[in-house]
Parts: C-alpha cells; sequence; structure tokens
C-alpha cells in the first residue's frame, strides 16, 4: 500500500482567510445599510435630502410647459465647470470605494462636496421657480395653489 502524503497547513488557511474576509465583507455591508437607514428615517434627514423632497410639489404643481421652461432655465444656467466637478467628484467616489482598505473621511469628504454642489443646483432651482411665480397672474397664482395643494394631499 501506498502512503498519503500528509496534507500541510495551506487548505486550512485558506479556508480561514476566506472566512474572516467573508465576515468583514458581511460587516461593511451591515454597516453600510446600517447608515443607511439611519441617514434616511426622518429625525437624521439631511437638509438637501429634505430640501429636495420639500422641492418637489412645487414643481409637480406646475403645469408641463412651465416645467419644462423652468427645467430649460435650469440647465442653461449649469456650466461645464460644474458638470465636469460633478463627474471628477463621482470619479472619486469611485475610485475610494475600490480601494482597500477603504478611506471613510476621504469618502465622505468627496460626498461632502456633492451634498455642496445639490444645495447649490436647488438653490438655483428654487430661484427660477421664484421667478416663475412671480410672472403668474393672481388667477394663475390660484390654479397654482390649489394643484399644490392636491399634490400634497396625494402625498399623504
Amino acid at each position: 500500500m501506498s502512503q498519503q502524503p500528509k496534507q500541510t497547513g495551506a487548505p486550512k488557511r485558506f479556508w480561514k482567510v476566506l472566512l474572516g474576509a467573508s465576515l468583514a465583507l458581511n460587516i461593511a455591508v451591515a454597516g453600510v445599510l446600517a447608515g443607511a437607514f439611519w441617514r434616511h428615517s426622518p429625525e437624521h434627514r439631511s437638509d438637501a435630502g429634505g430640501s429636495r423632497q420639500a422641492m418637489s410639489p412645487y414643481f409637480r404643481a406646475l403645469e408641463p410647459e412651465q416645467r419644462r421652461a423652468i427645467s430649460k432655465q435650469f440647465r442653461a444656467g449649469r456650466d461645464e465647470k460644474s458638470k465636469l466637478a460633478a463627474q471628477t467628484q463621482f470619479e472619486a467616489a469611485i475610485r475610494l470605494l475600490r480601494q482597500t482598505p477603504f478611506r471613510a473621511a476621504e469618502f465622505d469628504a468627496v460626498m461632502q462636496q456633492q451634498i455642496i454642489g445639490a444645495t447649490q443646483r436647488l438653490q438655483r432651482a428654487q430661484s427660477n421657480l421664484s421667478a416663475s411665480i412671480v410672472g403668474m397672474s393672481a388667477q394663475e397664482r390660484s390654479a397654482y395653489a390649489d394643484r399644490l395643494e392636491a399634490a400634497l394631499q396625494h402625498r399623504r
């Protein structure tokens, strides 16, 4: 009979490393999910997300032609520099997400810059909306208020 060679510790070490990596990945995913739930809970909403949500009924209550006009104004006001900055920020976020070890502080800084940009765009949209409302007659504003009220009741 031939003797079987004794196995080395390599397969055991492989499984330990694999299980450790799997555990680390599971903990990371659980952390991301917990952070997302915490961040999107009503008492912890960020200002940019909350503001956008607050602005949405105002835009939905506009007539379709008014929405198109404001959207066109909004897009016209966006310069190439801000488009390039947004693209660069997303590329940086993707690069950071793929790095090991993950550098959370740098990723948070990139996201903070994106929030600042989103807030600026939201302020521009609000200015365009206000200008449109100022140009309405009393009758048009009243009809707009009725549509806004209906949109808010539909949300509940």
